[in-house]
C-alpha cells in the first residue's frame, strides 16, 4: 500500500473517531439535559406540593380563628353561627346564585414569593346534603333526595342503587366490575357496603352508576358521618334548599334568604323568621341548622407552571354548653389527606392575588371599623 493510500485511511479513521465522538458528546448533552430537566422538574413539583399543603395549613388557621374574626367583625359578639360572609367563604369561583357577590373569587389566592403562586377554597360540607341520611331508610328522606336528583337531572336509579348499598340486608353481597373496565382475561369483584358511606368517591363502586351523575351531585351532597342529618341554612346552595321543602321551592322566598344571609349569619329559628317574614314556627325549621362543623379545602399550588393540590377534610367542633365557648381560637382535626398532580382550582381564578397582609384586612367588619 502506498503513503498516499496510507494517508487516506488515516483520513478516513479520523473522520470516523470525530464522528463517533461526536454522536457520543451528542448522546451525553441530550441525556446530561433530560437528567437536568427531569430533576428541576422534581424540585418544581416538590415546591408546589409544599406550598399546597401550606394552603391546608391557612385554611385551618382561618377556621381556628374564625371566632376571633366574627367577634371583630360584629362588634364583639359571640359566634353563635358561620355563614358567607365570614372570611372562610371567599371562594375561587364565579359569582353565582348561591353566592354572596363580595364573597366570589375575592382574595382566594395568595402572592406566596419568586413565581410562586397558592389558591385555597374552603367548602362548608355541612351545608351540603349528607347522603348517609339515607341510611335510616325514612320515607320523607328518600323524597328529598328524589327531589333533589331531579333538580339536577340526575337519574332516579341512583337513589336505588344508594339504598340497596348501604342497606344491611347487602352483607355478604358481591358486586362484579364489568368486564369492559378491566384488562382482557381480568376479574375483580368486591363486597357491598352494607353500611354508611365512607368517602363521596365510594358512590362511584356502585354498580350502573355513571361518572356524569357523579359529577352533579357533587355539587349539593357528600359523605358525612350518619349523625350530621341538619344543614346550614346560611351556606347550602339555593338549589338544595330548594329541594328539601316544597314550601322552600320559591323563588322569592329563596331571594329573601340570600338577601338576609348575605348580611349577616342567621343565627336560630327566630332570626330566620324574622328574615322571611314569619310570623309562626316554618315546616322545615327542623331540617336546618345554623352552625357548620365540618369544612372541605382545596389548595392549588404553581410553581413556575407546575401544579399540585391537596385536598383535605376538616372538622372544627363548637365548644360544649358551659365551655369556654367565646374564645379566640377553636381546635381543628385533620380528618383526611389526600394530595392531587395537576390543578383542582381553575388557573383562570388564580390570576388574582392578595398578600397575607391583605388577606387578613379581606373580611371588613359590619360596622365598618374594627
Amino acid at each position: 500500500m502506498g503513503k498516499r493510500d496510507q494517508r487516506g485511511v488515516a483520513l478516513l479513521i479520523v473522520l470516523l473517531a470525530v464522528a463517533l465522538l461526536t454522536v457520543i458528546v451528542l448522546e451525553f448533552t441530550y441525556r446530561s439535559q433530560v437528567e437536568y430537566r427531569r430533576a428541576a422538574a422534581w424540585v418544581r413539583t416538590r415546591q408546589a406540593r409544599l406550598v399546597a399543603e401550606s394552603g391546608v395549613a391557612i385554611a385551618a388557621e382561618m377556621l381556628a380563628r374564625a371566632p376571633l374574626l366574627y367577634s371583630l367583625q360584629h362588634g364583639g359578639d359571640e359566634k353563635k353561627a358561620d355563614g358567607l360572609t365570614e372570611l372562610w367563604a371567599q371562594r375561587c369561583e364565579p359569582e353565582g346564585p348561591s353566592l354572596c357577590p363580595a364573597n366570589a373569587g375575592r382574595g382566594c389566592t395568595i402572592d406566596t414569593f419568586d413565581a410562586h403562586r397558592l389558591a385555597i377554597r374552603i367548602r362548608d360540607e355541612s351545608g351540603l346534603y349528607n347522603v348517609n341520611r339515607l341510611a335510616k331508610g325514612a320515607r320523607a328522606e328518600r323524597d328529598r333526595f328524589a327531589r333533589l336528583l331531579g333538580r339536577l337531572g340526575v337519574s332516579p336509579e341512583l337513589l336505588d342503587s344508594i339504598t340497596e348499598w348501604t342497606s344491611r340486608a347487602a352483607r355478604g353481597l358481591t358486586v362484579a366490575t364489568p368486564p369492559e373496565m378491566l384488562p382482557r382475561g381480568k376479574t375483580l369483584s368486591y363486597p357491598a357496603r352494607a353500611g354508611a358511606l365512607s368517602t363521596f368517591g365510594e358512590l362511584g363502586l356502585l354498580p350502573n352508576v355513571r361518572a356524569t351523575d357523579l359529577i352533579e351531585l357533587g355539587r349539593l351532597a357528600t359523605v358525612l358521618d350518619p349523625a350530621v342529618a341538619d344543614i346550614n341554612v346560611n351556606t347550602a346552595p339555593l338549589e338544595l334548599l330548594a329541594s328539601l321543602h316544597e314550601e322552600l321551592d320559591d323563588p322569592t322566598l329563596l331571594a329573601q334568604l340570600q338577601q338576609a344571609r348575605c348580611a349577616q349569619p342567621i343565627v336560630d329559628e327566630k332570626a330566620l323568621r324574622v328574615a322571611l317574614g314569619a310570623e309562626r314556627a316554618l315546616p322545615f325549621e327542623s331540617l336546618l341548622t345554623y352552625r357548620s362543623e365540618y369544612f372541605r379545602v382545596e389548595a392549588t399550588a404553581e410553581v413556575d407552571g407546575f401544579y399540585y393540590s391537596v385536598e383535605a377534610l376538616l372538622n372544627r367542633p363548637y365548644p360544649k354548653a358551659g365551655g369556654p365557648a367565646n374564645r379566640t381560637e377553636w381546635e381543628v382535626r385533620l380528618l383526611y389527606y389526600l394530595p392531587h398532580r395537576g390543578p383542582l382550582i381553575d388557573p383562570a381564578m388564580m390570576e388574582q392575588q392578595v398578600t397575607l397582609d391583605e388577606l387578613a384586612g379581606a373580611a371588613p367588619p359590619a360596622n365598618g371599623a374594627f
